[in-house]
């Protein structure tokens, strides 16, 4: 029986000792805050997005170089093939990294995809069972793109200060400057980009349309689940929950801050994806 490797970032929101106990490699992106480069543990940690959020400066960069050469190698000789899923090539360079290091390890494949969190984690387990069934990798890249395909995510940052520094949403800053105070709507496309999905002028109506487009998306799926990722801001946390009361909520998580540093620690994210059920 051939075996499948499974590697992932911050994008999957697990810590090291999760993705550890499930047999996961896992290439964290690196923080840094006010200089120094963060060592505890990135994931559901409130203390660090708080930490973000009265920083003079913070920034993620790739994992560390080493690690992603030692954990490519490694699967390479242990799995008969390994894929890697996580953060998109157009927020973050490690896909590239990979995809290189691929030329050389045939047996690595790098999934394009615009996933965070449970959708990540659902696209593993869906990987695993076709593989299991076909021993055919290609039958699983064909299963996996049709999922990324059927799932949406939205964000909704309290401003674009963060992604417009971190160089996430460049072509945005001149209209913001020519712009009085509105909430930003952005969404990760489907091609693996963030961009802007709509302007709104009170923070309700930006919630509101979070929403909406999110189940809108989700309408042709047959038992939708939807998964929520927060901050720190609690005001804005209690007014998504109770704006998806009615939701079938299958998960709900701190931001990890590698992301939170792009997207601001007080942003809350909107996702849906096929029901696990139904994979």
């Amino acid at each position: 029986m051939k075996k499948l490797g499974i590697i992932i970032d911050s994008f999957a929101c697990l810590t090291e000792e999760q993705a550890k106990e499930l047999e996961y490699h896992l290439l964290p992106l690196q923080v840094e805050i006010n200089g120094e480069l963060v060592k505890e543990n990135t994931i559901n940690n409130v203390n660090l997005l708080e930490q973000i959020a009265s920083s003079k400066s913070c920034k993620t960069s790739l994992p560390n170089l080493a690690l992603i050469q030692e954990t490519v190698s490694y699967c390479s000789q242990n799995y008969d093939d390994s894929i890697f899923i996580g953060v998109s090539e157009h927020l973050s360079s490690t896909p590239k990294y990979i995809n290189t290091l691929a030329q050389e390890y045939k047996n690595i494949h790098v999934i394009k995809n615009n996933l965070v969190g449970s959708q990540i984690r659902l696209l593993i387990k869906i990987a695993q069972k076709v593989y299991q069934k076909t021993q055919n990798i290609s039958e699983v890249k064909n299963k996996l793109e049709k999922f990324i395909s059927q799932c949406s995510t939205y964000i909704l940052p309290a401003n674009l200060d963060h992604l417009i520094k971190g160089g996430r949403l460049k072509g945005f800053k001149k209209i913001l400057l020519n712009t009085i105070k509105m909430f930003p709507l952005l969404k990760y496309d489907l091609d693996g980009t963030v961009s802007l999905a709509t302007l709104k002028r009170t923070q309700k109506g930006a919630l509101d349309k979070l929403v909406e487009k999110v189940t809108e998306e989700a309408k042709n799926l047959k038992n939708p689940s939807f998964q929520i990722i927060w901050g720190i801001d609690q005001s804005i946390n209690q007014k998504l929950a109770k704006a998806t009361e009615k939701l079938p909520i299958f998960n709900k998580e701190i931001t990890p801050a590698a992301i939170a540093i792009h997207t601001g620690p007080d942003a809350i994210c909107l996702t849906s994806m096929p029901s696990p059920e139904e994979n």
